[in-house]
């Protein structure tokens, strides 16, 4: 994230005063995503504590300048539900992209797996869907 995001900061740069136009790529047809995403693999933990609202402000001010496109995973520690918190602190979610990755255990697939992760995530992220998983 473009802001440390922890108890220790006391406040947030602010990123851009001038909001970027980030250019996208058509990954097929209909599908469109930024050149540029925000990886979220900061706020795991492994670093320190993250501070919940310090770290939603900051994807506020990402968001702000451009930058639409978050990406996370289910074993980011609370990424995806900071991300379902940015998503719920907005008045409109219009032009945000949210991209998720689930690292299953290793043994048989089924169908009922994968949808039991896919309702986590969407449960997690406050999402009636998923952008990419």
């Amino acid at each position: 994230m473009a802001a440390a995001a922890t108890e220790e900061s006391s406040s947030i740069a602010p990123i851009s005063d001038a909001t970027m136009a980030i250019p996208s790529i058509e990954l097929r047809s209909g599908v469109k995503i930024k050149r540029i995403i925000n990886g979220m693999w900061q706020t795991s933990g492994g670093w320190g504590k993250i501070e919940s609202k310090a770290a939603v402000a900051a994807m506020g001010e990402l968001a702000a300048a451009g930058f639409t496109s978050f990406d996370f995973a289910d074993h980011y520690g609370p990424a995806e539900d900071l991300f379902g918190a940015f998503l719920a602190s907005r008045k409109s979610s219009v032009g945000i992209q949210g991209f998720t990755k689930w690292c299953p255990s290793p043994g048989p697939m089924t169908t009922a797996i994968v949808s039991k992760a896919v309702e986590k995530s969407l449960g997690r992220t406050g999402s009636k869907s998923l952008d990419m998983m």
